[in-house]
């Protein structure tokens, strides 16, 4: 009891044993520990789902159930699992699967980009700016 944190030292008694409610039972079960620490979870349900589909581990050990009861010393160590999408920011598979046969805007842009430099400082050093510059001068009478 007192490893799970239900009871401290002091209340080791056969009293406070008999007074525990099911709220304190609830609140040390992994499901409940997610929400409340702010994982990726914004609802109790979405903590359950992220530990059953296996994104969540205690320690080393990958954990599945969300009525894993977690000790007080562990509770430091629950933690995305390594191979998570959500640890690794690797896109998930459906969005893999959308995203089929499409660049990835970053790639794109960068691309495009340094050609569109690269352009445009060609044409500076070209005779053509020196034309366009002049006609600008004369234009603004500068």
């Amino acid at each position: 009891m007192q490893r799970y944190g239900l009871l401290s030292n002091e209340e080791l008694k056969l009293d406070y044993v008999l007074g525990l409610t099911s709220n304190k039972l609830l609140d040390r079960r992994l499901q409940t520990r997610i929400f409340n620490e702010g994982f990726q979870a914004k609802s109790i349900h979405q903590a359950r789902v992220l530990i059953r589909q296996r994104h969540i581990r205690v320690g080393k050990n990958l954990v599945n159930a969300p009525s894993f009861m977690v000790r007080t010393e562990s509770e430091k160590k629950i933690n995305l699992a390594p191979l998570s999408p959500f640890e690794t920011k690797k896109p998930s598979r459906t969005s893999r699967k959308k995203n089929k046969g499409k660049k990835p805007v970053e790639e794109w842009s960068v691309k495009y980009y340094l050609r569109l430099n690269i352009h445009v400082v060609n044409w500076f050093f070209s005779e053509d700016w020196w034309k366009v510059k002049r006609q600008i001068l004369i234009k603004w009478n500068v």
